[in-house]
């Protein structure tokens, strides 16, 4: 059943899973050649890393800047690290789903959707795991 889930996802936003870089696809469809057409995961460019840092001008990019270097402003931004930043964590290193793969804001709102499904699905498999 989870395969013709997959099936359907990959026919619907028109891409490989495996390609979309959700590691537990590449897994699932081991020996089906509808869903692993196209694999392959792209990584970052090299020159990239030669460059210098950018020079901050933005006002909004001043303002959080000035406001990281008061002790409230560092309290309020460390909450960030207990919500938001270990979901997105987990989805870049376990998912392996760095960057989209697709252009166009529905194709993008589809391929987010299956990412954030891989997750949960994966999240509760471990929490159904540590209740049994």
């Amino acid at each position: 059943m989870i395969l013709q889930l997959l099936r359907y996802l990959s026919n619907e936003i028109g891409a490989s899973l495996v390609r979309l870089g959700v590691s537990e696809a590449r897994d699932a469809v081991a020996g089906d050649t509808q869903l692993a057409v196209n694999g392959g995961v792209k990584t970052g460019h090299s020159a990239d890393k030669d460059k210098p840092p950018r020079a901050i001008r933005e006002p909004w990019r001043i303002e959080m800047k000035e406001a990281l270097e008061t002790k409230e402003g560092r309290a309020m931004h460390k909450l960030r690290k207990q919500t938001v930043e270990p979901a997105f964590g987990i989805v870049k290193s376990v998912l392996g789903f760095r960057n989209f793969r697709l252009r166009g804001l529905e194709k993008v709102k589809s391929e987010w959707s299956l990412v954030a499904l891989a997750y949960n699905v994966k999240r509760m498999a471990k929490l159904r795991a540590e209740t049994a």
